[in-house]
């Protein structure tokens, strides 16, 4: 007997309109197909889990929309493989083009994504996935569409996304914590190419920023862990951070007080503990004293 929180998902669509089980089976996922100009071929198949959807996607030129209108699809980071054909990818002004072989992230946001694909045949796979890596990466100064350019890396990450959407629903509690993992480990990897790029000449202010940046949900996140893993002193850390007249415990609980700030906008009923813990907190209290610091300006002492 199949998870009752996974679900195999095959559809396909033939002609100029669109069977209202291709439609059904798309807007479960979050994806609404545009009508096209000329009769459409599109084949899917998917495999959906509690926190990720992993789609293959052969098809015409056709238009399509990931909606991003609950919390849920806000949260997840989607990506995108072309293995055949080319497609276009649209997150609100931001636009890039992906040929064959091409990879590309999307970070979370409220912003739907428009996907069109331009070849005659095209093959897709869409990767969409809930880590809290992807959250960092939800912030106005970071591009909405980022490539990812490292062909081995990518190899890997698309056969393992290629075999979850090729896979039935796991049966068993165990199978699908397996499957879940595996989800997520696969994303991280994805994007660790954008979070940490290949630039050998970063500073360590902005290089630790970064890092802070990627593990602040981490409660034994510390100046002494930033500064070993730059390999320098805490002093020349801290030194560093005051040039810019910054600390790094601060830096640390700004971090967590703009993921905290993401899961209030996206779900205002969420109890304050449970945001205070999914953003590195260690209680409601100090997630607390970092609104009234960073949201008007108080300058209390942090415990």
């Amino acid at each position: 007997m199949e998870l009752p929180n996974f679900e195999r998902i095959q559809a396909s669509w033939r002609g100029a309109t669109q069977p209202p089980t291709f439609v059904s089976a798309t807007a479960s996922m979050g994806v609404r197909f545009g009508m096209p100009s000329a009769p459409a071929e599109v084949n899917f198949i998917a495999l959906r889990g509690p926190h990720f959807i992993s789609a293959w996607l052969e098809c015409s030129r056709i238009e399509a929309e990931f909606r991003r209108d609950t919390p849920a699809r806000r949260s997840r980071t989607i990506f995108v493989f072309v293995s055949q054909g080319q497609a276009e990818l649209r997150s609100g002004e931001t636009f890039a083009v992906l040929d064959k072989g091409g990879v590309a992230a999307l970070r979370p946001g409220a912003e739907p994504v428009k996907f069109r694909s331009t070849s005659t045949h095209n093959e897709a796979l869409v990767f969409s996935v809930d880590t809290a890596l992807g959250q960092m990466m939800r912030r106005a100064d970071e591009p909405p569409i980022q490539l990812l350019t490292e062909g081995a890396i990518n190899s890997f990450a698309f056969g393992a996304c290629f075999g979850l959407a090729q896979a039935g629903a796991p049966k068993t509690q165990q199978a699908g914590r397996e499957l879940q993992s595996a989800a997520g480990a696969v994303a991280r990897t994805l994007l660790m190419q954008w979070v940490f790029p290949s630039d050998h000449d970063i500073d360590v202010y902005a290089g630790a920023s970064r890092f802070i940046r990627v593990h602040a949900i981490e409660h034994g996140l510390t100046p002494l862990r930033v500064a070993t893993k730059f390999g320098v002193s805490e002093r020349k850390l801290q030194s560093a951070f005051q040039a810019h007249g910054e600390t790094v415990i601060r830096a640390i609980r700004r971090a967590r007080f703009e993921i905290a700030t993401v899961l209030i906008d996206d779900d205002a009923t969420l109890d304050l503990a449970i945001v205070a813990a999914r953003s590195g907190f260690t209680s409601a209290k100090r997630l607390r004293a970092a609104i009234r610091e960073f949201e008007f300006g108080s300058d209390e002492p942090q415990e």
